[in-house]
């Protein structure tokens, strides 16, 4: 490896290596004093996102709700209730 590698890789000798500069800013949840307005907003952009899971079980659960048959006459296997579930999902 030569010496202009390390240098740019962070490796390289002494002080030279550490490049940075400015201050380091933290995440709002964790400053202290608490700036209400700063923390509201972190959360809104970063927890109270949907997810790609979340999405996915909301679609599970209305097709749960709305497509399938009731699960007392899904307790046995017959044509009746397999045959328009299987049309739907091949034949769309």
């Amino acid at each position: 490896m030569t010496e202009s590698n390390r240098n740019t890789q962070g490796q390289g000798k002494g002080r030279d290596a550490w490049n940075h500069h400015g201050t380091v800013v933290f995440s709002p949840l964790v400053d202290w004093p608490p700036n209400l307005k700063a923390f509201v907003l972190t959360l809104t952009k970063r927890w109270l996102t949907l997810s790609r899971n979340a999405l996915f079980l909301i679609v599970a659960w209305l097709v749960y709700r709305y497509f399938l048959t009731d699960l007392s006459t899904m307790r046995s296997l017959s044509i009746e209730w397999a045959l328009p579930i299987f049309t739907e999902i091949c034949f769309e």
